[in-house]
């Protein structure tokens, strides 16, 4: 007497007269192996690390985060996210060396964020602090020693970009001179600061806090002044002496 049983291509020939068992594997043991290696963190190059950070204590993260996509490649590169973090189809690419991205426990979540440290630049930081919401945002950190700070308490919507350096070489036609530098630029977001929907925050900018930033407005410049609504291309203060709750209610 025969029993056969089969799941997921995994067949088992048993025969209780004859005492053997025989095994017929066909694609098993090629699917266990994606799996288990799915579940892991890889990164290309020398001591990148990547943490996860509870009660501030840094532990190494061993599997997989989820709906979060990371691509590191290089060397001494670090990424720190809380414990309480939640994302939902989001990327984190670095590339380069001594890069740092640090993401700090918020209460709200962190949606279709896509950080880009790519390109190989060096010295980069990007840090999101605490209780930070976000909708749908692209940090694009390009040049050597740049910055991209965004203030604990603030909320951005969707569409965003915020853009630490142009990313591509501006020159002269005649000659050849180059007409900018990527390196050392800064984008600072203050605390409590709410950024509308499709917006773009531009290299070498500040944004104090308690501000807003009204929908499909092109930030260009720093603004020092504190509880006031910028808004416009270029963006500029329509409103001063405001503040801003998150709850939306009166």
């Amino acid at each position: 007497m025969v029993n056969l049983l089969e799941k997921d291509n995994f067949l088992i020939t048993r025969s209780y007269n004859g005492g053997y068992i025989k095994f017929f594997i066909k694609i098993f043991f090629v699917k266990l192996s994606f799996k288990i290696k799915d579940k892991k963190l890889h990164t290309n190059g020398q001591n990148n690390n990547i943490y996860i950070k509870d009660n501030g204590i840094l532990k190494k993260a061993i599997k997989k985060i989820p709906d979060l996509k990371i691509d590191i490649d290089g060397k001494n590169n670090t990424l720190i996210i809380g414990s309480s973090c939640k994302f939902t189809q989001s990327v984190i690419v670095c590339n380069g060396n001594n890069n740092s991205i640090i993401i700090e426990n918020s209460n709200y979540s962190f949606s279709k964020l896509f950080i880009n440290l790519c390109s190989e630049f060096n010295e980069r930081k990007i840090h999101i602090k605490e209780n930070v919401s976000i909708g749908g945002a692209r940090l694009h950190c390009w040049g050597d020693n740049s910055r991209i700070i965004i203030g604990e308490n603030s909320m951005l919507s969707t569409g965003i970009n915020i853009m630490s350096g142009d990313g591509h070489i501006i020159f002269d036609k005649l000659t050849n001179k180059y007409l900018h530098n990527n390196d050392n630029g800064f984008c600072e977001i203050g605390n409590h600061v709410w950024i509308g929907m499709e917006n773009i925050i531009c290299k070498n900018t500040k944004i104090s806090d308690n501000c807003i930033i009204g929908a499909g407005s092109v930030v260009t410049k720093s603004f020092d002044e504190e509880n006031c609504i910028i808004a416009g291309n270029p963006a500029k203060i329509i409103k001063r002496n405001i503040n801003w709750d998150i709850s939306g209610k009166i």
